[in-house]
């Protein structure tokens, strides 16, 4: 969420996805949320949506970060190839780098323990 709205459960980007997760509008017809600006709905639909990329790419996080905003730069009208890439490339960066710092806080908690 911090990388797809910056926790802003009002957010629309320029492609049309909304919400924290930034759902696609077919996306979120697809998981049956009704309102894409309810955080729970959004958040519920969202973390399905990873799941089934994650489950489809057997849980290669970077490639499943990959297919996600290549979803989204499908559905922009976005001029140049070479942008899509560096955006992407910034993107999977962005998000491996999350989630590697949550995985060295949770076990540094479960060292504690």
């Amino acid at each position: 969420m911090q990388t797809e709205s910056a926790f802003d459960a009002l957010a629309v980007s320029r492609a049309g996805a909304m919400g924290l997760m930034q759902l696609m509008p077919d996306v979120a017809v697809e998981l049956g949320v009704t309102d894409p600006f309810d955080a729970r709905q959004n958040v519920m639909a969202g973390a399905k949506y990873l799941r089934r990329l994650l489950d489809l790419y057997q849980r290669q996080r970077a490639a499943g970060a990959r297919r996600l905003q290549r979803r989204h730069d499908q559905c922009r009208r976005s001029t140049a190839a070479c942008r899509r890439f560096r955006r992407r490339r910034s993107y999977v960066k962005q998000v491996t780098g999350l989630v590697a710092f949550l995985e060295a806080r949770r076990n540094q908690v479960a060292a504690c323990r």
